[in-house]
């Protein structure tokens, strides 16, 4: 019994590790610069609870996810950010989704 724990433990973890290495590498982020036109918050329910979303629509019609609230409230709106951003689903599929990594005010 001992032997199957064991065994189990290595499998879950070699399928997190390769997760993760497929999350870093396999989604690489890019460099944008962006004028920040909007911001606002959204309340998303998961399951038995919920997070709050930080949205910024910038200039290029995409709206950001900012990766926590401290980004959110640290970009002003009409302001210029060099921002590193990574896509947060699929980079391969074109999705339209993307998570601000990091800010730079210009």
């Amino acid at each position: 019994m001992k032997d199957v724990i064991a065994i189990l433990l290595i499998i879950i973890f070699a399928i997190c590790s390769g997760l993760y290495v497929l999350d870093t590498y396999g989604n690489p982020t890019q460099e944008r610069s962006i004028v920040v036109v909007n911001k606002t918050t959204e309340i998303v329910s998961y399951g038995f609870g919920s997070s709050t979303e930080y949205l910024i629509l910038a200039d290029d019609g995409v709206v950001y996810h900012a990766g926590n609230w401290k980004m959110y409230y640290d970009m002003k709106i009409g302001g210029r950010y060099n921002v590193t951003v990574k896509n947060i689903y699929d980079c391969r599929h074109g999705s339209n989704f993307w998570r601000i990594e990091k800010i730079n005010e210009v």
